[in-house]
């Protein structure tokens, strides 16, 4: 952990230590770095989760259900957010959009992107 503020804290301190995160610019190795400072438990159940809505998300763009994919979407993306995979997190943010017609976009593009995203994350879960 990079910082810790020890309670009682100073509210400069607390100050600092929130500019500091918010100026930072998050980058692929920040995100994988965040990724595996979790519970490893909480990582698992993601995967699990991930794997299976992936498969969700195939069979209702496969039956031409385009509010499933964005209901699907949206439940996995919150899991993505706390997990800080911000690249994950907006492609399934994209892919809800699109699937309730708030945005025009390839749907089918966007879950070929998604795919591409679950075999990374198979191919860490195996390392």
């Amino acid at each position: 952990m990079e910082k810790v503020l020890p309670k009682p804290f100073d509210e400069r301190e607390l100050h600092q230590t929130i500019q500091m995160f918010l100026s930072r610019k998050w980058t692929d190795h920040n995100e994988e770095k965040l990724f595996f400072q979790v519970d490893p438990s909480i990582v698992t159940v993601f995967k699990e989760s991930f794997s299976n809505s992936v498969r969700e998300i195939r069979e209702a763009f496969a039956a031409s259900d385009s509010k499933r994919v964005s209901f699907v979407a949206h439940r996995l993306k919150s899991g993505a957010g706390y997990l800080r995979m911000q690249d994950l997190y907006q492609l399934l943010d994209r892919i809800e959009k699109v699937g309730e017609g708030l945005e025009p976009g390839n749907l089918r593009q966007l879950v070929e992107d998604l795919e591409k995203n679950f075999d990374r994350l198979e191919t860490k879960k195996a390392a």
